[in-house]
């Protein structure tokens, strides 16, 4: 594929969903009462059209990875989500100014049909939504434009470093938080050559978190 037409459709995916993140002062909130979340439906069919652009821009005939190192990948994955998440909580005991999350989801657990859908949608939607562009298109375009190995590395660095920044809104712990679960899940992508391993742990690490949410404010 033209190195044009990858630059071109790089630079309409960052401005149009890279960008305005970085200017949010506010996100969405992870709350299932305030209606049907439409929001992550619309981030689910963006992913989905980002990654068949991966897959016809991008992607090589490459060998498919064996599920065996996908699960091991995954679980993998997923602890270092746990370990950075267990660190940013240890900091916010020894830092409490710094690191403490700002509030980004209700606590009120889904009761209804209507609010569990809601739930999924968000929970799963947002994870893949968030793979399939900091993961897998803008790193992978960006880097199919630069031939010198550095230029790649500062490439890839500078995806992370957006990604973070468009989590400023939570507050500093959350920055230093999206850094380092960026790198876990690139790599993990890198090794696998997969979306999938990386948006199951980014799943499950979302959902860990709100069930520590919830445990921390029930009576």
């Amino acid at each position: 594929m033209k190195k044009k037409y990858v630059f071109l459709e790089f630079l309409t995916i960052f401005f149009v969903l890279a960008l305005p993140p970085l200017m949010a002062s506010e996100g969405q909130a992870f709350d299932v009462t305030k209606g049907f979340p439409w929001t992550a439906v619309w981030q689910t069919a963006v992913a989905l059209l980002i990654y068949w652009q991966y897959t016809v821009l991008l992607r090589q005939n490459r060998m498919p990875t064996p599920a065996f190192m996908k699960l091991s990948a995954g679980t993998m994955c997923f602890g270092g989500l746990m370990l950075v998440y267990a660190g940013i909580e240890a900091l916010s005991i020894v830092f409490p100014s710094l690191f403490l999350f700002r509030k980004a989801m209700s606590t009120v657990p889904p009761a209804t049909v209507p609010q569990w859908i809601s739930f999924l949608l968000l929970l799963v939607g947002g994870a893949f939504y968030e793979e399939a562009l900091y993961r897998v298109f803008m790193p992978e375009a960006i880097c199919a434009l630069l031939k010198a190995p550095a230029l790649k590395y500062a490439a890839e660095a500078g995806v992370v470093i957006v990604f973070a920044l468009s989590h400023r809104y939570l507050g500093t712990a959350a920055v230093v938080n999206a850094i380092l679960c960026g790198v876990i899940l690139r790599l993990c992508f890198r090794r696998t050559k997969s979306i999938v391993p990386g948006t199951a742990a980014h799943i499950l690490y979302n959902f860990m978190q709100i069930v520590f949410a919830l445990i921390s404010v029930s009576p």
